[in-house]
């Protein structure tokens, strides 16, 4: 339980670190909407099975991208505007300095399998 917690604390910490991009008005949710497009999902239904999110609340955050200037809907198609693209490596580089610090002492690819193991017992 005690890791649960420290999880819980650092991903809570993580989430405010990342979310004082609002600046630029970009909600935690928007952020890995936008993230997931300049991973190469895009189109809706990539985005959907990619964040194991709702279909329709995945909808209303692009709609937002769009309206923002950070995505442009081509046919069924999202691409990233150049002002997506400075808010998506600003994520980026918040990642790699937590990976960099994790992966001197984890092996990440075992943590990542654990995560999607532990995801799927409590899913069922």
């Amino acid at each position: 339980m005690k890791l649960i917690i420290e999880y819980y604390k650092f991903f809570n910490e993580y989430k405010a670190r990342v979310t004082l991009m609002k600046d630029r008005g970009v909600s935690f949710v928007e952020l890995i909407v936008l993230y997931s497009i300049f991973s190469k999902k895009r189109t809706q239904r990539e985005i959907v099975d990619f964040l194991q999110k709702d279909r329709s609340q995945i909808y209303r955050v692009l709609k937002k991208l769009v309206e923002k200037k950070l995505v442009i809907k081509k046919e069924n198609e999202y691409v990233i505007t150049s002002l997506g693209a400075e808010v998506s490596k600003n994520l980026i580089e918040e990642n790699e300095k937590i990976l960099n610090i994790l992966n001197n002492k984890v092996d990440l690819k075992s943590l990542q399998e654990k995560i999607k193991e532990a995801s799927l017992a409590i899913s069922n």
